[in-house]
């Protein structure tokens, strides 16, 4: 069972490889708020990513 703490915890770009010419092209998220995007979508053939991009 996941405690609270991994859901909360932030995803995204690793900061370190982050520059002007090599910028972020996904949104930090949650993993609940990951999983809670992709139920809402349902299967229809299109990536969740998308919804993540900047």
């Amino acid at each position: 069972r996941a405690d609270l703490r991994s859901q909360e915890k932030l995803y995204g770009p690793i900061k370190e490889l982050l520059s002007e010419d090599n910028p972020p092209r996904y949104r930090e998220t949650s993993f609940a708020d990951f999983v809670a995007y992709f139920n809402a979508k349902g299967l229809d053939g299109t990536s969740a990513l998308q919804h993540f991009k900047l």
